[in-house]
């Protein structure tokens, strides 16, 4: 009895050895196949998964996830740069038949996401069509959007200044404030209708993850967002 008994020891600790080896290598491979997918397009994304004992793993519990990311496509924005750290994470099948998973529960501890001033301009140009050669200043306390706008058959240059703002249904906001308009005298319906179509916002669940948002600033012409609850 006592033999079996150790036999028995042996080998589940060898089952425990084998899956801590494998296992986190295997869902940390399907995680990233999962994020991959659900992403407009992607350059890099590194995913790395924690559990003791990995056995857990098997029924979708995870003690944590790391995600990295470079050019992740969201919405036609491009997500220059992403880091992200979750806890008592739940994974799930993306489907019952698919291989790969999808975070679908876990405690957001750190995020940082950067964009890139160039992708901005890029993505505000489609949004804002009616502004032509559209150009992008990013500033600490003021961002300013440039451009020439079409008013009755005149190319007018505008510049409208005011600053990026996270709002609390995790929409990235452009919040305008002033419009300073070239060398002509621009009724004041005019100008509200200027300011309301410059006034975007972007719908940060669509990144298939879940974020805790804290804060927006700008650091040499990136745009950052820095979230988490870092307990």
């Amino acid at each position: 009895m006592k033999k079996l008994t150790t036999m028995l020891t042996v080998i589940i600790l060898i089952l425990l050895v084998i899956s801590q080896i494998f296992l986190p290598n295997y869902f940390s491979s399907q995680l990233e196949i999962g994020l991959k997918q659900q992403f407009d397009s992607s350059q890099h994304l590194d995913a790395k998964v924690k559990s003791f004992p990995a056995l857990l793993m098997l029924v979708g519990v995870f003690e944590a996830v790391e995600l990295e990311g470079k050019g992740l496509v969201v919405d036609g924005l491009k997500v220059d740069e992403l880091e992200a750290e979750f806890i008592d994470v739940k994974l799930e099948p993306k489907s019952k038949e698919s291989s790969s998973w999808k975070i679908t529960k876990g405690e957001n501890k750190r995020l940082k996401l950067s964009f890139n001033k160039s992708d901005l301009e890029q993505y505000l140009a489609k949004q804002l069509g009616s502004i032509e050669d559209l150009r992008l200043a990013l500033g600490p306390k003021e961002t300013i959007l440039a451009g020439a706008f079409n008013l009755f058959g005149n190319q007018i240059d505008l510049k409208l200044s005011g600053s990026f703002e996270l709002e609390k249904n995790k929409r990235l906001a452009f919040a305008p404030k002033n419009l300073m308009v070239a060398n002509l005298m621009v009724p004041e319906e005019v100008v509200q209708r200027l300011m309301q179509e410059v006034n975007f916002s972007l719908d940060l669940t669509q990144l298939p993850i879940p974020l805790k948002v804290e804060e927006v600033k700008v650091e040499r012409d990136k745009l950052i967002i820095l979230g988490g609850s870092g307990d």
